[in-house]
């Protein structure tokens, strides 16, 4: 299923905080993208023959950190 998230942030956020979810989602998404962009470059244009290996073991690091430093939600339970 390919559910925009427009349409997700519409139907669970209340229409009050729609505007200040949107804009937290635009900075979030665009701060991933200025640290991405910049770092496949480095990858392919040192790493040609390896770049996608390195960038999927970055990849995993950067999810290995996220999912070791948060914090279980209290609903998680």
């Amino acid at each position: 299923m390919n559910l925009p998230a427009e349409t997700l942030l519409a139907e669970r956020t209340k229409e009050a905080a729609q505007g200040r979810v949107y804009g937290a989602h635009f900075a979030w998404s665009h701060l991933w993208w200025a640290c991405a962009y910049p770092t496949a470059g480095v990858l392919g244009s040192r790493f040609p023959q390896q770049s996608f290996l390195y960038g999927g073991l970055l990849a995993l690091a950067v999810l290995a950190v996220t999912l070791l430093t948060s914090k279980p939600s209290p609903s998680a339970a």
